[in-house]
């Protein structure tokens, strides 16, 4: 894992994310590869305030499972005890 992130978007048909789409095909032609993929975890949070809530939260347990989500903006992994 390299970046999690919410998007107010919809979907496409197929149920993926244009945002991440859009992001996965820029870092795989920077790279010059097709390692990256996009998938969406999660659908339907009721609010913008429990989306960024969920955001926080998932990127605070991915990065304690040890993914460096080396190209994550925002939000960034919170330390213990706060950021």
């Amino acid at each position: 894992m390299k970046k999690k992130g919410i998007s107010g978007q919809k979907l496409n048909k197929d149920g993926s994310s244009p945002r991440a789409n859009s992001q996965v095909n820029a870092q795989n032609k920077t790279e010059n590869t097709d390692k990256y993929e996009a998938s969406v975890k999660e659908t339907n949070i009721p609010g913008r305030e429990a989306a960024l809530n969920s955001e926080q939260a998932a990127t605070n347990q991915l990065k304690a499972d040890g993914h460096s989500l080396r190209l994550q903006c925002r939000p960034k992994p919170e330390q213990s005890g706060g950021c």
